[in-house]
């Protein structure tokens, strides 16, 4: 994991797709898509949280990596991604009373800590965070900088 900070200059302007990354053992890399990156093992985390206020905790837990029962038609394991969702929200102390509440009822620090569990759920070799404690309280931002210690790889990152 990497810091970067500025001074908030172009603090609006989206991550750039297209770059080279140095993953895999130090192979460089050139990055199309946030797909083509999360494929590599880089996930991000944005200002806007890339959420889905309508759709309910465990699913946006889920965004991009559901679990699906085996067949043709992939259909939605909902009851094992609620099981895992309230089980890994348990081991990483992130406090959400139903992960079936709509991600758009949550308070601020809730929906972040939300997008920063989906990133370092996804066990990634980089995590980038765009501005992760932005408009947030002490307590929230307590909380997100615990969760991203705690991620499995935060050991080489202190």
């Amino acid at each position: 994991m990497a810091r970067q900070e500025h001074s908030g200059q172009d603090s609006e302007r989206p991550l750039p797709t297209r770059r080279r990354a140095s993953v895999d053992k130090g192979r460089e890399v050139r990055l199309h898509s946030v797909q083509d990156a999360s494929s590599h093992g880089i996930e991000t985390v944005y200002q806007d949280l890339a959420l889905i206020p309508q759709l309910p905790v465990f699913s946006n837990l889920f965004l991009n990596h559901e679990i699906t029962y085996a067949g043709p038609m992939r259909l939605l394991n909902k009851r094992k991604m609620r099981e895992l969702a309230k089980r890994y929200l348990d081991d990483i102390n992130v406090y959400i009373p139903n992960v079936d509440t709509e991600a758009g009822q949550l308070s601020g620090g809730q929906r972040q800590a939300i997008a920063v569990a989906r990133a370092t759920r996804a066990d990634a070799s980089i995590l980038l965070l765009d501005e992760p404690l932005a408009a947030m309280g002490a307590r929230e931002s307590r909380l997100i900088i615990d969760l991203v210690r705690g991620s499995p790889r935060a050991g080489w990152c202190r």
